[in-house]
């Protein structure tokens, strides 16, 4: 009798690597012009209340900016593995500094002065997959990172890779989003009615994954506000101060794609 053929084998190379980014604030003209076309409730008459109203979606404003195109990307982990060697690399563009708690655990670790250097070298790393024979993988990146990336490295200037080219070469690249296949993992999945988003919190709950411990440390949305910290720290002087709070950012990215590759591995039968 013979073997019934697996078609996703086709779509799962050997090789892959597993993508996560991480973002900052979006620059202040940009919350400005949020700010600005924002529009009071019509059932809202009183200009005090208005004014209170106004303040608080600017506040609101600036958090959810990081999750806009105009916020920057200020760190991109990629864990994987291309032939027999296994890969860990984070570049982040907080500039030049130490960190050895990292290095000493195997992972390369690379800053730039600027988000556009930052993404020339990520452009130079996944040209190297032009022939599409490694798997990009990671949670929700069809929907954010990979956009997100296409979009900060035209901003930028950057060359985008052919791995992260839209239209028909996307079409030869293969892309494996956890997110979009969870539904295939959970019995509870299909309870979110149309609504397409999957946690990363609830997969990891799904797949019996041990909570990660930097999630203690600090959440995705404390990102952003280290960020600001840091290169107000940079900016004054305070190195120490700088070199703390980067670490911390890169560390906790770098734990982000630790997860998710761990997520990937075992939804694609990689024991």
């Amino acid at each position: 009798m013979s073997a019934i053929p697996f078609p996703f084998q086709q779509l799962q190379p050997d090789n892959y690597l597993v993508i996560d980014i991480e973002t900052g604030y979006a620059p202040d003209d940009a919350i400005s012009g949020m700010v600005d076309d924002w529009q009071p409730p019509g059932n809202i008459k009183d200009p005090e209340k208005i004014q209170a109203r106004r303040a608080e979606f600017e506040a609101e404003a600036r958090v959810k900016s990081a999750l806009t195109d105009a916020a920057p990307i200020i760190a991109v982990a990629i864990k994987g593995q291309v032939g027999l060697e296994q890969h860990g690399l984070v570049l982040h563009a907080m500039g030049q500094c130490p960190m050895p708690a990292l290095e000493a655990q195997g992972v390369k670790v690379v800053g730039a002065t600027s988000e556009g250097l930052m993404l020339q070298m990520l452009s130079a790393v996944l040209g190297q997959l032009a022939d599409n024979q490694t798997l990009l993988a990671g949670h929700n990146v069809l929907l954010f990172d990979l956009p997100k990336l296409r979009n900060r490295l035209i901003r930028n200037r950057a060359a985008i890779p052919v791995s992260l080219q839209p239209g028909d070469a996307i079409e030869h690249q293969p892309v494996y989003d956890t997110m979009k296949h969870a539904r295939y993992f959970s019995a509870e999945a299909g309870k979110a009615g149309n609504n397409p988003f999957f946690g990363f919190k609830r997969l990891e709950q799904v797949l019996g994954l041990s909570n990660p411990g930097h999630k203690g440390i600090m959440s995705g949305e404390d990102v952003p506000v280290k960020h600001a910290e840091a290169m107000a720290a940079l900016a004054s002087g305070d190195a120490e101060k700088h070199a703390e709070l980067a670490t911390l950012i890169v560390a906790y990215n770098f734990q982000d794609v630790v997860q998710e590759e761990k997520a990937f591995r075992l939804m694609t039968g990689r024991y």
